[in-house]
């Protein structure tokens, strides 16, 4: 379960609302990326954001904790907070080093390729995956996996975190494909929440600036604007529900 899940749990319990803290700090003005999404139907929400002068230190030991509970490899400061908030959030985020990163084009790959991944092993990209490209080069494959190109290290000092909604079925045939899952296409295979992709982008900010005195630009956001996601309302009756689940 995910901090949140069980959060909302309680919430329901007690009868209590969540409230989200926002991110306070001023935001930076650093320019955008340029974005394309070539199907809205693989892709129907992409935000991401920018944070510079990250100044890499100890991980802190709750994180760690975390993390070692969760059986998620420990890694630097950013990508354990990264990982650290999809855990928390149940929405996984992908982070890049910035100075590899000039525009981003998520559509489906039109060549066959080799490409080395962030775990160092190199795998063939057949035409017609979707892949994730900048510079010509394919930087991850969106929903699995980052390639070694564009990997944070423990130097890194500016990044681009990706916070996005992908078709499950389409990352499930890719897995199938490729025979290859990770941490984060086990969660995409689910059907994501639509409002968790913005919160956590803002928990990132929130964390990095607070523990690496990093400096967070605006959210920027690119998404299919007929997506229905009217709020549903059922009547429960509460006593029934927990007698049926426990």
């Amino acid at each position: 379960n995910y901090i949140i899940g069980i959060i909302k749990e309680i919430s329901i319990l007690y009868n209590v609302e969540i409230n989200f803290k926002k991110f306070e700090k001023k935001l930076k003005k650093f320019d955008e990326i340029s974005l394309n999404i070539e199907n809205y139907n693989f892709c129907p929400k992409y935000n991401y954001v920018i944070i510079k002068n990250i100044n890499q230190k100890e991980v802190p030991k709750y994180i760690k904790n975390t993390l070692k509970n969760s059986n998620f490899k420990l890694n630097n400061l950013i990508i354990d907070i990264v990982n650290f908030v999809t855990l928390e959030l149940g929405q996984p985020l992908h982070a890049y080093d910035l100075k590899h990163i000039n525009a981003i084009s998520i559509k489906k790959n039109d060549v066959n390729r080799n490409i080395k991944l962030i775990n160092d092993n190199i795998i063939n990209i057949k035409r017609g995956i979707y892949v994730t490209e900048s510079k010509n080069n394919i930087i991850s494959i969106p929903g699995i996996i980052g390639c070694a190109n564009s990997k944070v290290t423990e130097n890194t000092k500016e990044i681009l975190v990706e916070s996005a909604i992908f078709n499950s079925n389409k990352i499930i045939r890719t897995e199938n494909f490729l025979n290859l899952s990770t941490k984060a296409s086990e969660i995409f295979r689910k059907n994501l929440i639509m409002n968790h992709v913005e919160l956590a982008l803002n928990r990132v900010c929130d964390l990095i600036t607070k523990i690496a005195e990093g400096e967070c630009g605006e959210i920027i956001s690119k998404s299919l604007t007929v997506v229905n996601r009217n709020k549903k309302y059922l009547n429960l009756n509460k006593s029934k529900l927990f007698n049926l689940i426990g």
